[in-house]
């Protein structure tokens, strides 16, 4: 993701005065080059793969090592919605409906991760309990620190001329 790649930007430049060159691959371990950036599920499956037996790489985790530098957690993720979309009632009911499931699903998962990530997740890398391990370190809310974060990531993207 473009956010991922800024975030990885800034860490390099900002907090380890790493100036480098960024290339795009399908095939970053047989790239030949000295690092490489994983998202997602390939991020979690290298680092499992690290655990379980010795790795040629160093792994880190940009969302802690943003913390680290700044105390202040990372948003990965927003949802936003123009503000006209709250001037068709039809569009409103939508939207409050589609905001009514996300806190239900952010209640299920509080309340019972067991039967979610049983019913949802069907990574063959990770065990239940790991991916409950996972999803319990992602924060769900936007709170002051998160908006605080936000604005920070937002002046070192200008700073590096990332924007």
């Amino acid at each position: 993701s473009e956010t991922s790649i800024a975030l990885l930007e800034i860490t390099l430049k900002k907090f380890y005065q790493i100036d480098c060159e960024l290339v795009i691959t399908d095939n970053p371990e047989t790239s030949g080059g000295d690092a490489f950036f994983l998202i997602g599920d390939d991020a979690l499956r290298i680092s499992k793969e690290k655990s379980m037996s010795p790795h040629p790489f160093y792994i880190y985790d940009l969302g802690e090592l943003w913390s680290r530098h700044t105390q202040l957690p990372f948003v990965f993720a927003l949802w936003l919605v123009k503000r006209e979309v709250y001037q068709d009632i039809l569009k409103r009911r939508l939207l409050e409906k589609f905001v009514k499931e996300l806190n239900r699903a952010k209640e299920s998962l509080r309340r019972d991760p067991v039967s979610l990530s049983k019913a949802i997740c069907n990574l063959d890398f990770l065990s239940n309990d790991e991916v409950i391990s996972y999803w319990q370190k992602i924060d769900y809310d936007l709170n002051d620190r998160h908006k605080r974060a936000l604005i920070l990531f937002k002046q070192y993207l200008s700073e590096i001329s990332v924007l």
